[in-house]
């Protein structure tokens, strides 16, 4: 359905005007010849509301009449107070009881301004294109996919795919980089290991103890003994020698002294023949006590990495389950992909992509047939699509976008400033 005839009269700029509008009727001139109000006599013809700033200036009254190819006559009449009746005459039916009711199922009277699509920063683009590409995964799909923590309901469903599957690919990094961590640990632990013999030195350390602790015991009996031969040595010679005290006392002398270098020599004696014996056992304690200790921190290592292998089996483990998600995720993307009605066309991160490619990065020729696409879903049943500001298009720009306009299978009526006074082309011939 398309429009055929535009009469505007009295309204904004214009005094009158007759237009029979093509696929892409282009309406130039210098600012302030009327270009913006033939758009926004059209914008007028099919919304609603009043507003007396539409009448012209010194005018009673004034009308936009909309001719559709059908036959229907769509009227939109505004008076000085800004009060505007529309009425609306089906060719088969009659005058419409409700016209605007009909008008607002007709025509998205705004569209959304491709031009604007393509001017737009990337959070505002991404806005316009889901509210016409709205897609719909549920939780169940998500959960199928292996999603376990779910995006909110709320959000559109390619977007609640991208969050998850960002979610799980920085899961499954942290994961790996642990890991890779766990291993290189288990490795440098196992280059600085013995080989294990399989016997535990703690046992021979606890012997030697034994062994220090018996030989010690028997020295200090021997020594006893020494001490107690002494006393009674002692004991004796001063009995001997209490009666002649006097004439004894060089041979008292004499006599201790020997007894004294005897117990020396015994008390050498019986150190040469037990300290050997026991330097050797404590030197076996002490090596055996080394071999212990290293033998403890083995048997830790060995416990260590046995840990880190099974926590590391387990991060490979979830590792692999991620990446399982993640292939889910991209089927789940793809096949939402698939039935949308622009293909190759997604939200990622609040910016609209084409074909994997940032949309600002992508040809100017292809931009244009998205931003018309986007266009097209927001322009109704009339098809109609009302663009301002051509004059921000190169030359070859804009030739392209008259090119994919008029192939769009919508109906433009555009405005773009140029020199001299008001000219309206539809399908390349002045009206």
């Amino acid at each position: 359905m398309r429009i055929v005839k535009i009469q505007i009269d009295n309204i904004l700029g214009l005094e009158h005007l007759d237009i029979a509008p093509g696929a892409l009727t282009v309406v130039e001139g210098a600012n302030g010849t009327g270009k913006t109000s033939v758009l926004e006599a059209i914008k007028a013809g099919l919304g609603g509301g009043r507003d007396a700033t539409l009448l012209r200036k010194g005018a009673k009254e004034g009308q936009v009449v909309l001719v559709l190819d059908d036959g229907t006559e769509i009227t939109k009449r505004v008076k000085a107070d800004g009060a505007a009746t529309a009425t609306v005459k089906h060719p088969t039916f009659g005058a419409i009881a409700k016209p605007q009711s009909y008008l607002d199922k007709l025509a998205d009277a705004l569209s959304v301004n491709p031009i604007a699509f393509l001017a737009a920063p990337p959070t505002k683009r991404a806005a316009w294109l889901l509210e016409v590409l709205p897609s719909k995964v549920t939780d169940e799909d998500l959960a199928k996919a292996g999603v376990t923590a779910l995006p909110p309901a709320s959000v559109d469903g390619l977007q609640r795919i991208e969050a998850a599957r960002k979610a799980a690919y920085d899961e499954r990094t942290g994961v790996n980089r642990t890991s890779k961590e766990k291993r290189a640990t288990i490795a440098q632990l196992e280059a600085a290991l013995p080989p294990d013999s399989g016997a535990d030195p703690r046992q021979e350390t606890a012997t030697a103890d034994q062994d220090v602790s018996s030989l010690n015991r028997e020295l200090a009996t021997k020594l006893e003994k020494v001490r107690s031969d002494e006393a009674a040595d002692t004991k004796a010679v001063n009995a001997e020698t209490d009666a002649a005290i006097r004439k004894l006392e060089a041979t008292r002398t004499q006599d201790l002294a020997a007894i004294s270098a005897k117990s020396t020599s015994r008390r050498e004696e019986a150190a040469a023949e037990i300290q050997p014996r026991i330097d050797e056992a404590t030197a076996r304690a002490a090596a055996a006590r080394t071999r212990a200790e290293r033998y403890a921190a083995d048997q830790r290592s060995r416990t260590f990495i046995a840990e880190h292998r099974e926590a590391v089996e387990a991060l490979e483990e979830n590792a692999s389950r991620l990446t399982a998600t993640l292939e889910k995720l991209d089927a789940l993307k793809a096949a939402a992909l698939a039935n949308l009605p622009i293909k190759g066309v997604e939200v990622r991160d609040g910016e609209v992509y084409v074909d994997d490619i940032p949309f600002d990065r992508v040809n100017r020729a292809r931009q244009i047939r998205v931003a018309l696409n986007v266009a097209r879903l927001r322009a109704g049943q009339l098809g109609l699509v009302c663009v301002d500001g051509l004059e921000s298009l190169d030359a070859d720009t804009f030739a392209q976008f008259e090119k994919a306009a008029e192939k769009s299978g919508l109906q433009f009526v555009v405005n773009r400033v140029t020199q001299g006074p008001l000219t309206v082309r539809a399908g390349g011939a002045a009206a």
